[in-house]
């Protein structure tokens, strides 16, 4: 690191083994650009193999990887071990086993109000006792809605746990809510505006994430209700950071 300038070296880590590589690929790109636009040493790796290497002289790393290896633990573990600084959670945080399961038993352990889910493993598992349609499936360890089905009815069970099988040994099964799709960023131990998410076609899948024109984005999302008294948008904006201002403040 330049101590005058402020300048760092920075690696970005995109792409890697997974089945959102190409989703990282543009992601870290984007990450890189506004790097650069901020003045800092920016090279780039892909760990599509275990046997890749930091420059030396790397001062931080940006881990712009999606799904497993770069969400699952793995990748933080190596950083770790190599002592380099490093974006995002550390790997006790990214559970790499059925990082998706844990996750739900936690927010259910709190008593908070949460859908109903189920562990499957076996492709030839028969439809559950006690379940009524519609359910989703999706692969335990996987992002972005990879391998995502709805199951309307009991006769597309089969067809759509073998689907998404495919991605992963374990799927979550859980009661289809239907309602308003919404999410929620936080920045800097403070929350992002909350944004809608309406497709326009279907439902909110991998396709629909990641192409072109198939997705409406409501920011904030539009209120269909009064706001309990009290409530403050501590300085929320009408409109989404920069991706400079968002890296400024992860560094």
């Amino acid at each position: 690191m330049n101590n005058d300038s402020g300048k760092l070296n920075i690696m970005v880590m995109l792409g890697g083994p997974s089945a959102e590589r190409e989703v990282s690929l543009r992601s870290g790109a984007g990450v890189a650009r506004a790097l650069r636009s901020l003045g800092h040493d920016v090279h780039e790796v892909d760990p599509r193999t275990a046997n890749w290497r930091l420059p030396r002289g790397t001062d931080v790393v940006f881990l712009a990887l999606h799904g497993t290896y770069g969400e699952d633990g793995t990748v933080q573990r190596r950083l770790e071990e190599l002592g380099v600084p490093y974006t995002g959670c550390d790997p006790e945080s990214q559970p790499d086993r059925l990082r998706q399961v844990p996750h739900e038993t936690a927010v259910c352990g709190r008593r908070r109000s949460h859908r109903r889910f189920l562990l499957i493993d076996s492709p030839s598992a028969s439809w559950p006792m006690g379940w009524n349609p519609p359910v989703v499936l999706k692969p335990a360890r996987q992002g972005s809605s990879v391998g995502l089905q709805f199951v309307e009815r009991v006769s597309d069970w089969s067809k759509a746990l073998a689907e998404a099988m495919r991605f992963d040994s374990h799927v979550l099964m859980e009661e289809k809510i239907s309602g308003r799709e919404c999410t929620v960023g936080i920045l800097a131990d403070a929350p992002l505006p909350i944004v809608e998410v309406r497709p326009k076609t279907g439902v909110y899948d991998y396709q629909t994430k990641y192409s072109a024109g198939t997705t409406d984005y409501f920011a904030p999302r539009p209120s269909t209700r009064p706001q309990p008294p009290g409530f403050k948008r501590r300085g929320w904006a009408p409109s989404m950071p920069s991706a400079a201002a968002i890296i400024r403040a992860l560094m």
